[in-house]
């Protein structure tokens, strides 16, 4: 049979209202609109996603619903480890006790001057009597520090210092006293020059073959003369690609140089 009524008229009326129904099995059952509405008033049920008024229908929990258990009741006590059993109130109670915690633990730092009070946030590293197991390229590392806190640092990697030795022997030609480098520029932070000879002699450093800017230095007879200043005070190359070279001014017997560098780019 097919759904709805037509109800027969009634009185003096003609009308025949429909009644929506629902066929099932041959019985009817009759469909209803809800309405919130008290005694006296009517409020249509709200519909559509997200509606929340006077039309929206509340729904209560049964006290013995599973889901009362798992909220927890408003008053929940904090479960007393992070790994108890508790509901969702008392759980919440547990993470805020935590941060108040971690908050109290971890404060701000002390004045300058003064001593350290209510455990500041300090900065450290590890501290060593030896050197550390190396780790390779890209990897994390601790700062180093020695057993009283003192950091220990250089200024520049050992990888990128670099030592050459040359002898000019007999020459007044310009001569290549430190290799030129493709990828850096090679700074010199310390030359020593020593003259076998028994004669004065100057010469001249430069920082690219035949060109670059000339540096002269005196070596007595039979000395040596040098210099060392810090690698951040080093004799600047201004170009990569470019050999260290010097000149003698006068032709003796040896005047050998070894000279230090840093790599920079």
């Amino acid at each position: 049979m097919a759904d709805n009524v037509t109800l027969p008229a009634s009185g003096t009326g003609t009308a025949t209202p429909v009644i929506a129904t629902d066929d099932v099995g041959g019985v009817h059952y009759q469909r209803v609109k809800p309405d919130l509405g008290g005694d006296g008033a009517t409020v249509a049920v709200s519909v559509g996603a997200g509606v929340v008024d006077t039309g929206t229908q509340r729904t209560t929990l049964a006290s013995n619903d599973p889901s009362v258990t798992q909220i927890g009741s408003l008053t929940e006590t904090a479960p007393a480890t992070d790994t108890a059993s508790s509901g969702l109130n008392g759980r919440l109670q547990r993470i805020a006790q935590r941060i108040t915690s971690l908050m109290a633990a971890i404060v701000g730092p002390t004045a300058s001057g003064a001593a350290l009070t209510a455990n500041p946030l300090t900065t450290g590293g590890l501290a060593k009597t030896a050197l550390p197991v190396a780790v390779t390229d890209g990897q994390v590392v601790n700062r180093l520090h020695d057993i009283y806190g003192r950091q220990i640092a250089r200024l520049t990697l050992r990888e990128q210092q670099v030592d050459q030795t040359t002898t000019i022997s007999s020459s007044t030609a310009e001569t290549t006293i430190l290799t030129a480098d493709a990828t850096y520029k090679l700074d010199i932070y310390g030359m020593i020059l020593s003259n076998t000879s028994a004669t004065a002699i100057s010469v001249t450093l430069r920082d690219a073959t035949g060109a670059g800017t000339a540096r002269v230095f005196r070596i007595p007879a039979g000395q040596m003369v040098g210099f060392i200043f810090t690698e951040s005070g080093a004799l600047r190359q201004a170009a990569v690609n470019n050999n260290w070279t010097l000149t003698c001014g006068t032709s003796v017997a040896a005047i050998e140089v070894t000279v230090l560098a840093t790599k920079n780019l």
